[in-house]
């Protein structure tokens, strides 16, 4: 029988020498980029002495990012929050894509180096459906009262979701390469986690107002950056891992959930219980004593979470009766966009208002907040079948589903824990996307369905030359 959980024997991993490709073949257009980011950060550098610092710590991050490449793709995803704090105390607004993109590429140089990238042939039909919704967010600019915004809001779904949607499936997965990058994901978090711990050491814990432990990055994202490095915690533990580096990790959940608390983000919160229940329910080996195990940990994690709530004084935020609009401004404001966007919806159902068509409407509807705040509804199916219509909606949300649909079929096969892990990233980054951000602020929902089409291929791959060698060997038997 064949094993795949190494990486290093034989078996469905044999194929590396039928459709990998190396740094000696690597394609042009791949080397090409990466060498006009260089250029770019170099000239960042250059010609803006106050930018020298921000292109040290990238360039130190690529080299680690080279050295430990799934801390790269891990970056990309659970990173945004360190690097605009970084960034913000440079007083800079752009570039942090660039350098996210840039770390990226080095990664993915290192993965080709070791044999590990892949032609996703299988994938053709998915990125097809990504690459016409690209087409069509575009296509929506023409009649769109915000053309300007509407193409930025395009060219950012290109570089943001469909990029990091395709990043996993030119990657081959396996037991290890998996594991790899749940702790580049915990790693990333971690910071946030340890600084809250410090936080409270000197300050003590109050829930009674939100803390900005990074006052230049919204807190929404930072404990959205939590509640990934929690999940993946979690998986970790169901995949029992045992080394000293997931025992560090450990270590870091308490100033990660408490970064969490001290955020005030109810949607993350909500989102973090939901999706690590997923995963409880879509564990591919129902295993008695390991789903008892579970649930008692989230019992023990939501009785701590709620015994701190208690202590507190007065916990308005996170105990405030979603019902008392009156009481909460924040799900008001949410739910006058949303009454609003469904007016919308109506004048055009079949291909909407225009890409970015929604932003003049919320700085109407609220002219005494910041500009853009509400320059999308903070729901994306409202937001896509408001501004793309039901074909909008369509191309960008069928691969999405589709995926989810064949994770629920892989269910039924004696096969990793993965799936199910990457199916709880996706729902909560699903739930995170009801209540917060636009189309390209959760392309959360794009990787993790990315990195769930790549392990389904995996256990595909797996099954099929597993049941191939059977065969093979009763034919010759038969012979």
């Amino acid at each position: 029988m064949h094993d795949f959980d190494d990486g290093t024997k034989t078996g469905a991993l044999d194929l590396k020498q039928t459709d990998s490709f190396n740094i000696r073949s690597m394609p042009t257009p791949l080397l090409i980029l990466l060498s006009i980011l260089g250029v770019g950060l170099a000239f960042m550098g250059a010609f803006a002495p106050q930018l020298s610092g921000i292109v040290l710590i990238i360039v130190l991050l690529a080299i680690v990012s080279y050295h430990f490449p799934y801390f790269g793709i891990a970056l990309n995803l659970n990173g945004t929050y360190l690097l605009t704090h970084t960034f913000a105390i440079a007083e800079l607004e752009s570039g942090i894509l660039l350098s996210l993109r840039f770390i990226m590429i080095v990664s993915l140089i290192k993965i080709s180096k070791e044999g590990n990238l892949r032609f996703p042939t299988e994938q053709k039909t998915n990125i097809v459906y990504i690459l016409l919704g690209f087409l069509w967010l575009l296509l929506g600019v023409i009649y769109s009262d915000a053309s300007g915004y509407g193409t930025l809001k395009a060219l950012r779904y290109l570089a943001m979701n469909a990029t990091v949607f395709m990043l996993p499936l030119f990657i081959r997965w396996s037991q290890v390469t998996f594991v790899s990058l749940l702790k580049g994901l915990t790693i990333v978090g971690a910071v946030a986690g340890w600084i809250s711990l410090v936080f409270i050491l000197y300050n003590g814990l109050n829930l009674s107002e939100r803390v900005f432990l990074m006052e230049e990055v919204n807190v929404i994202w930072i404990s959205r950056a939590m509640g990934i490095s929690i999940i993946s915690i979690f998986g970790l533990l169901i995949l029992k891992q045992k080394d000293h580096i997931t025992l560090f990790l450990l270590l870091s959940l308490p100033g990660l959930i408490s970064s969490m608390l001290l955020s005030g983000s109810r949607g993350p919160i909500l989102a973090l219980v939901l999706a690590l229940g997923a995963i409880v329910i879509f564990m591919e080996r129902r295993k008695k004593s390991t789903i008892i195990y579970l649930i008692v940990g989230l019992i023990i994690m939501m009785s701590m979470g709620l015994m701190i709530l208690y202590l507190t004084s007065s916990s308005i935020r996170l105990l405030t009766d979603p019902t008392q609009l009156d009481k909460d401004i924040s799900a008001l404001h949410r739910v006058i966009a949303w009454l609003k966007s469904f007016e919308l919806i109506g004048q055009n159902l079949i291909a909407g208002i225009g890409t970015g068509g929604f932003r003049s409407v919320g700085n109407q509807l609220f002219p005494w907040l910041p500009t853009n705040i509400y320059a999308y509804p903070h729901n994306i199916f409202i937001e896509i079948w408001m501004e793309n219509g039901i074909i909008g909606l369509l191309l960008l949300f069928f691969p999405i589903i589709k995926i989810a649909f064949w994770e629920s079929r892989l269910n039924k096969l004696p096969s990793f824990h993965n799936q199910s892990i990457a199916f709880g990233l996706l729902v909560f980054a699903v739930i995170n996307a009801q209540v917060g951000g636009d189309l390209t602020m959760n392309e959360g929902i794009w990787f993790s369905a990315g990195i769930l089409a790549a392990l389904s291929f995996s256990v595909e791959e797996k099954e099929f030359y597993t049941t191939s060698t059977i065969q093979e060997t009763q034919d010759g038997y038969g012979q």
